[in-house]
């Protein structure tokens, strides 16, 4: 039992707005950090059609490889991965590759969609409290969404989407004109989610005299939200004095509202929020809205719970269980 107690777990998750590093220990399965380090780099916003990585940015992802491979020898724990999800798995550039992983030291692991959504759930059911059998994740990232369907506490399905804040933003929020770009986004995401084989096919109602589509949902079941994205948000919401622990749909349309309208009406709101969660997260966080409010409409839900773990908690609870396992051998 003493040298459980003693091991030290890392995690490096290497996603598509930023680096994270996570050092732990993991008591009575509990994770207890004792180091973090975050370095926002915006990655995929650097990567070409193609696949490339463009030159001028190489030397500011290196140096933040460089400064997190320093802090893991310095903390040397006895257990490490990193994993990098979608904007490498989009990434055709291989010199660039193979310098990240030189100049970290250590193998990188770039993971499927579907390893992506096994190591989010275990993130996910590992450290939230989840009263139901059933129920939806989703992870939205810098580069792609992952909606993962729950039946029995096990995964039923995953649908993976190539949208993510930090492409929306590059997309569609360039523009000054905020609330067309949240309208033209809304519409983009929703045509894409309607594609996925979790969602019931579309039927034409007349409402208010207009003939739209409807989104059928399968079966009422709640909804976790995990990743950056959906963390800005809840923190978000509380520097703007609302829960933290849910959001509903007027909590997110107020946000959406406080974004637009930010050099307006809100500037006292911003300020807050700029304060709780940095400029940069800001200035891409109403990119992430459309994603988070299209889903639920999607789903027919009203409420958004907030999942204390995702992908870097799976992997820590992951290595955890490797190494209980290699007691026994």
């Amino acid at each position: 039992m003493e040298s459980l107690l003693t091991e030290r777990y890392a995690v490096l998750d290497l996603g598509s707005n930023s680096f994270h590093l996570k050092l732990s220990t993991i008591i009575d399965n509990q994770i207890q950090d004792y180091l973090k380090h975050k370095d926002f780099t915006s990655l995929i916003s650097s990567i070409d059609a193609k696949g490339s990585v463009e030159k001028k940015s190489v030397v500011k992802f290196m140096q933040s490889i460089k400064k997190i491979s320093n802090l893991i020898k310095e903390n040397n724990p006895e257990h490490f991965r990193a994993v990098a999800t979608n904007s490498f798995r989009i990434i055709k550039d291989h010199k660039f590759l193979s310098s990240i992983e030189n100049n970290l030291g250590f193998p990188i692991d770039i993971v499927s969609a579907y390893e992506e959504a096994e190591l989010i759930f275990k993130g996910v059911i590992n450290t939230t409290e989840i009263v139901t059998d059933d129920f939806y994740i989703i992870d939205i990232g810098g580069s792609s969404t992952e909606i993962i369907t729950i039946e029995n506490r096990s995964i039923k399905n995953i649908a993976s989407y190539q949208t993510g804040s930090s492409q929306m933003h590059n997309l569609f929020f360039k523009s000054s004109d905020k609330f067309t770009s949240f309208n033209k986004s809304s519409a983009w995401v929703q045509n894409i989610i309607l594609n996925s084989n979790i969602i019931a096919p579309c039927q034409t109602k007349k409402i208010n005299n207009k003939y739209e589509d409807v989104c059928l949902f399968q079966k009422n079941i709640p909804a976790y939200g995990a990743s950056g994205t959906i963390k800005a948000i809840f923190r978000g919401l509380k520097a703007l004095g609302l829960s933290r622990k849910e959001a509903n749909k007027d909590d997110l349309s107020y946000l959406t509202d406080v974004l637009i309208n930010k050099n307006t009406k809100y500037t006292k709101e911003v300020c807050l929020l700029e304060d709780s969660l940095g400029k940069d997260r800001v200035s891409i966080l109403i990119a992430g809205l459309p994603i988070v409010i299209s889903i639920l409409s999607c789903l027919n839900i009203n409420t958004l719970y907030r999942s204390n773990g995702a992908i870097r908690e799976g992997v820590l609870y992951d290595l955890h269980q490797q190494y209980k396992l290699s007691l026994k051998v």
